[in-house]
Parts: C-alpha cells; sequence; structure tokens
C-alpha cells in the first residue's frame, strides 16, 4: 500500500497538486494553502473537499476543454522536476492509450486514495486538521524518493 500511497502522490503532484499528498512529496513549488482545501473553512479538509478541488485543478489543466488531460497539458502545469515525470505517469496511467488522462483513469490510477486519507484521521473526524496534514506530508516525504525509484 505505501508503493501505491508514493505513485499517488507523485500522480496528483505532476497533475494537480492537489492534494496533502501531494503537497508532502516536495516536488510543487507551490504547495496548496490548507486554506484553498478546506472550502468551508471549518479547519478540516474532507474527502469531498479534496475531490472538489481535485476536479477544479483538472478542469483548469484541461485548457481546452476536452475532459482530458493532453501531454502537452500536464507539461505546461508541470513545474520543476515534476516535468521530468509526465511521461512516465502517462504511460502507466492512459488505461485505454489513447494518449491522454480522464480524470477518472486519473483516480483508478491512485486506489488507495481513499484508505491513505483514512490513515492521515487520526482522530477520525472524517477530515484532516492542518496537524494531520503535516503529518501526512511528512510520512509523504519519508516514503516517496525510495519507493519511487523502485517503480522507475
Amino acid at each position: 500500500m505505501h508503493m501505491q500511497f508514493a505513485f499517488a502522490a507523485a500522480l496528483a503532484t505532476v497533475l494537480l497538486a492537489d492534494t496533502a499528498a501531494a503537497q508532502g512529496f516536495g516536488r510543487s513549488p507551490k504547495p496548496v494553502p490548507f486554506e484553498e482545501m478546506d472550502a468551508n473553512g471549518d479547519g478540516e479538509v474532507t474527502q469531498a473537499e479534496m475531490q472538489a478541488h481535485g476536479r477544479a485543478r483538472f478542469e483548469a489543466t484541461d485548457t481546452d476543454k476536452d475532459g482530458y488531460l493532453s501531454t502537452a497539458e500536464l507539461q505546461a502545469k508541470a513545474e520543476g522536476p515534476a516535468r521530468l515525470f509526465v511521461g512516465r505517469i502517462m504511460a502507466r496511467v492512459d488505461a485505454d492509450g489513447d494518449g491522454r488522462l480522464s480524470l477518472d483513469e486519473m483516480r483508478a490510477a491512485a486506489p488507495n486514495r481513499d484508505t491513505a486519507f483514512q490513515d492521515m484521521d487520526t482522530d477520525n473526524s472524517g477530515g484532516l486538521n492542518r496537524a494531520e496534514m503535516e503529518a501526512g506530508k511528512d510520512k509523504a516525504r519519508q516514503m516517496a524518493p525510495a519507493q519511487l525509484a523502485d517503480q522507475g
């Protein structure tokens, strides 16, 4: 599961940079502010808020508004070292081989995202507070480099 979590973190970072894992992975120079994901301002980010934020980032990245992300759109969105992963991630995530990614393909590439969220939700509140997000970032930072190398 940890390897899938690291892969999900890399995927989110490269493509959208919109989840707690993506923030923690350290490849995005502009982490998503907690307040941006906490849409209702209650001090916790729920799975629904993360999904809505991810959908909004997907739509913002989809500059031609065709409902898919092309390699060019991903390259334009990725920053710094994340650009190095676009081709690899496109090859692994593009399940139907059409050269573009749907939101469903991206979600299917991270099958354990719900489990990862639940693992981070240490107080079982159904949402991640700032401390839980930070702890998740730290865990992703520790796991990701070695596990991504294993996937190479």
